[in-house]
Formats: C-alpha cells, sequence, structure tokens
C-alpha cells in the first residue's frame, strides 16, 4: 500500500503543472460553455416569447372580430325576424279578412283574393 502511496506522490510532484493545467483548462471550458449556454438560452426564451406575445395579440384581435361580428349578426338576425314577423302577420291579417275560396256549381274553387295573395307571397320570397 505505501508502495502505491509513494507512486502516486512522485506522479503528482512530477507532473503537478501538466495537471494543474488540465484541471484550469477544464474548468474554462466549462465556465465558456456554461455562458454560451445561458446565453443561447436567454435569447430562445426571449424569441418564443415574443412569438408567444405575437401569437396572443392575434387571437385576441381575431376573438374580438368575431364577438364584433356575430353581435352584428345577431342583431341583423334579430331585425329581419322582426320584419319576417310582421310580414307574416299582416299577410295573415290579409287572408283572415278575404275569402279563400268560393263555391261554384257545387265546388269549391280559390278566390281570386286568395289566388292574388298566393303570388304575392311567392313574389316576395323571391325577391329576398
Amino acid at each position: 500500500m505505501t508502495i502505491f502511496f509513494s507512486l502516486i506522490k512522485n506522479f503528482l510532484l512530477k507532473f503537478w503543472k501538466e495537471i494543474l493545467i488540465v484541471i484550469v483548462a477544464i474548468l474554462v471550458y466549462t465556465f465558456i460553455y456554461n455562458k454560451g449556454y445561458d446565453n443561447a438560452y436567454k435569447e430562445r426564451t426571449q424569441y418564443y416569447e415574443s412569438v408567444l406575445k405575437k401569437n396572443h395579440e392575434e387571437l385576441v384581435t381575431k376573438l374580438d372580430t368575431l364577438e364584433t361580428e356575430s353581435s352584428i349578426l345577431s342583431n341583423t338576425t334579430r331585425k329581419n325576424h322582426d320584419k319576417l314577423v310582421g310580414d307574416l302577420t299582416s299577410l295573415t291579417k290579409d287572408m283572415k279578412s278575404k275569402n279563400l275560396y268560393i263555391v261554384k256549381n257545387g265546388e269549391c274553387v280559390p278566390s281570386e283574393d286568395f289566388s292574388m295573395t298566393f303570388n304575392s307571397i311567392i313574389s316576395r320570397a323571391n325577391r329576398k
């Protein structure tokens, strides 16, 4: 065992400068590598944060546009529904006040008011 320690002691005394240079080189390399890694990591982090921020802003813009357009669509649909209800109400009143059919020679025949009203309904539907 003492021979082993004496060999190590002689080796260290003979090559202590080279061993120190290798240790310093390893430490310098490790420091430079870590510094470069940290800088690259920071750059990538900043880049992807900017990308995420840009994507978030685009998403918020699209959501705002979607909300605005859906609100406009809802209002337009409501107005069109109210107009349709009014049209149907006026047609119903017109139909109720006029005879739908007349009896000729024992047969029920649509009256001329019915035909005119029916044709006006079709022409209104075709206009839209």
